[in-house]
């Protein structure tokens, strides 16, 4: 059936809302009665290592922050089949060269794994694009060896942490010791292993029961860090790591880690064990534990001596390297044993692991209680089991955190933060553009493209008077992590009855607005997207690169935006220059009324318009510019392409040139293909080029 996004019938929306606020909330939920408060802590039992039967109520005994509590039942819990285990590679922490040549041994570890009956989801953790599924859960030996060759291909890192420090320096022009450029990236290593291990947590929800993850990586990074360099400079040992672990709870506390959009407030968080500890209270919550494999004894750890510091004081600038290091193996090791898990290292660790978890991955032993408590409230609530049994070990989560809805809904955006790729409840496709306005500042400009099909034909949203989407959006400095700007906007769809007539013939509802004015310090972003809908709890995530020009550096011309798009008529019919609407969130000159095609989709009757923005630092009077235009597609030579000047502005103060051309793409073929566009250089400089990938044809 042929689908249309727009057209003078009506089969379409397009949703304007006022400019927003730099003010992030979620819509309160609606309360439900609480149910009896039964809790089930999962206890694996073992005698010489293998799962201990035929243990009774009378083999435990259940104590709740120090106090004794009866257990209301016992039951022992085989492992549903298949058995699941979600692999997650940390690459941030080894060295590529070493990783290269102990692959296939990590490799083999895994297809043993597999042939103990053991389904594998195998994925990928790295900064900053945070946690990816390589491959859901299979136990397909050839799938794993080819998965997981793929994964260690790019895993590690190929620089000393001078040479990283130094390179930030570089890229960020700025003037500060390796201390602290080396700990921007140190910090943003950490922040995104923390929510990288959210997301996965998220991932494992539908599995039943007791959830495991092995995650492999040298060590959490520590934020209490130096370079070999500020050590060698200080003679009192003290004193530096003393300046280091200042610095670290300064910058922890500043990059507001594990709450980038500020939800939970109330909460602060000083030092990095106190985030650790969160992510341990959330992987009990969701009953998760977390096996960590420390893979030191085939693959060095990134923070070695350099030959470049081959000085009388190595030894000391050794010692503190070899601490940090400890430090960072012993937070593994926290986290592991915290979750009910277990770190392996050393020389027999692939044999530990393929006992321990085959053995722990059989059953375990559920014990039930109540809680002293009357309705959740939020806090940490330790807990321990003993057994008269000396023959037999527990292991099991040291405590439990109930989280309110509210607080499970905000704890999930977070994760949805760090890795915004893995959550694809909500399919949606969002599109950020810096406008620059008629005083030269930069507005956000936003547009959302919401599928018709998955959002409201397939579920229960078309028979709502009202679905309300709430859109967070991030922006954080590529090189600085959580430092960066957020806000979010509430999205009504009002379901009339002409538009629920409309549905099967249309593609998407779009939405478009106006968002904050910002005063960029950087030229490299990444955008993160994350819609959440209240009512169902569902979430979705995006994310994109975003390069934002320095217009007070800038001695070159270069093209700011450029955006496909459709034009209706502007029903004010005014304007000196265009601008964008805060009431619509449409871009307004006189008579032309400009909406951004965020899927770069066009029918075949489609013509398709282009808002362009160019920064012209040598034009000097009010001349128009001349735009070209060329298809390219792959396999064909580039093909011109006409275009039309409907509107156009300048503004002599900045030296933007804006324009809105419309371009006829009737003698394209079907499909793929790329528009070229090439502004004319100016006083014998560089043409402007710059490139929008966009389809045309029948829109399913």
């Amino acid at each position: 059936m042929k689908k249309h996004i727009f057209g003078i019938i009506g089969l379409f929306v397009l949703i304007g809302h006022p400019a927003v606020t730099a003010i992030a909330k979620i819509p309160a939920a609606i309360q439900k009665a609480a149910a009896p408060r039964r809790f089930a802590l999962d206890v694996v039992a073992l005698k010489d290592g293998k799962l201990a039967a035929g243990l009774t109520e009378a083999d435990f005994e259940l104590y709740e922050d120090g106090k004794k509590i009866p257990l209301r039942s016992l039951s022992y819990v085989q492992t549903a089949s298949p058995k699941r285990l979600a692999v997650v590679f940390h690459d941030m922490s080894l060295w590529v060269k070493n990783v290269q040549r102990d692959k296939d041994d990590i490799t083999a570890e895994l297809i043993g794994l597999a042939r103990l009956g053991i389904e594998l989801a195998i994925m990928r953790l790295d900064s900053p694009g945070g946690l990816k599924v390589l491959q859901p859960f299979t136990r397909d030996e050839a799938l794993i060896r080819k998965v997981t060759a793929s994964a260690l291909a790019k895993v590690g890192m190929d620089e000393s942490f001078e040479d990283l420090g130094g390179r930030f320096m570089e890229a960020q022009r700025v003037e500060q010791n390796l201390l602290l450029s080396y700990y921007y990236t140190k910090r943003l290593r950490f922040e995104n292993m923390v929510g990288g291990l959210m997301a996965a947590g998220c991932f494992l929800q539908g599995v039943p029961g007791r959830k495991s993850i092995l995650l492999v990586s040298g060590g959490i990074p520590d934020l209490s860090s130096s370079s070999q360099i500020d050590i060698m400079r200080s003679a009192d040992r003290s004193a530096t790591m003393d300046a280091i672990h200042e610095r670290a709870r300064q910058t922890t506390t500043r990059s507001r880690l594990f709450d980038p959009f500020g939800l939970l407030k109330g909460e602060s968080f000083e030092q990095s064990d106190q985030v650790l500890d969160r992510l341990v209270h959330f992987s009990n919550a969701q009953n998760i534990s977390i096996y960590a494999l420390d893979p030191g004894v085939f693959t060095k750890n990134v923070f070695m001596v350099s030959p470049d510091f081959a000085r009388p004081e190595l030894a000391e600038s050794d010692s503190i390297q070899s601490e940090e290091r400890a430090k960072e193996v012993q937070s593994l090791r926290e986290v592991a044993e915290g979750t009910s898990g277990l770190l392996f290292r050393g020389a027999k660790k692939f044999e530990d692991l393929k006992n321990s978890l085959g053995a722990d991955l059989e059953g375990y032993y559920e014990l039930a209680f109540k809680s002293e408590g009357q309705k959740p409230d939020g806090t940490y609530h330790k807990i321990a089991v003993k057994t008269g049994r000396t023959d037999v070990d527990l292991r099991c989560r040291k405590g439990y955190r109930e989280y309110t809805p509210e607080e499970a809904k905000k704890i999930l955006l977070v994760s949805a933060y760090y890795s915004p790729d893995l959550f694809r409840d909500l399919p949606f496709e969002g599109l950020f553009i810096p406008f620059v306005n008629a005083s030269g500042k930069f507005e956000s400009w936003i547009s959302l493209a919401l599928p018709v099909e998955p959002l409201f034909i397939d579920g229960s949203r078309a028979s709502s008077a009202v679905t309300t989407f709430s859109l967070f959006v991030w922006l954080r400095e590529r090189a600085e992590g959580s430092k960066g700007i957020a806000f979010n906007i509430d999205i009504p769809v009002k379901m009339t009855d002409a538009l629920r007539q409309a549905l099967p013939n249309m593609s998407h509802i779009w939405s478009f607005f106006k968002g904050p004015e910002f005063a960029f310090k950087k030229t490299g972003y990444d955008v993160v997207y994350v819609l959440h809908d209240p009512q169902t709890g569902e979430i979705g995530g995006r994310s994109s690169a975003l390069a934002v020009p320095d217009l007070r550096r800038a001695d070159r011309g270069f093209v700011v935006s450029r955006v496909l798009g459709s034009t209706a008529s502007n029903p004010q019919g005014k304007g000196e220059a265009l601008a964008l609407n805060p009431k619509s969130g449409t871009l307004d000159f006189n008579e032309v009324r400009f909406y951004p095609r965020v899927t770069n989709r066009f029918s075949a009757e489609d013509d398709a318009w282009v808002f362009l923005q160019v920064y012209l630092p040598f034009k000097k009077d009010k001349g128009s510019v001349s735009p070209q235009f060329a298809v390219v597609r792959q396999g064909s030579i580039p093909q011109e392409l006409a275009g039309q000047i409907i509107v156009e502005s300048w503004n002599a103060k900045t030296k933007i040139w804006s324009g809105i051309c419309r371009l006829g793409l009737s003698p394209l073929a079907r499909g793929e293909h790329v528009l070229r566009i090439i502004v004319p250089a100016e006083f014998g400089g560089n043409d402007l080029i710059t490139e929008i990938g966009f389809y045309r044809g029948e829109l399913e």
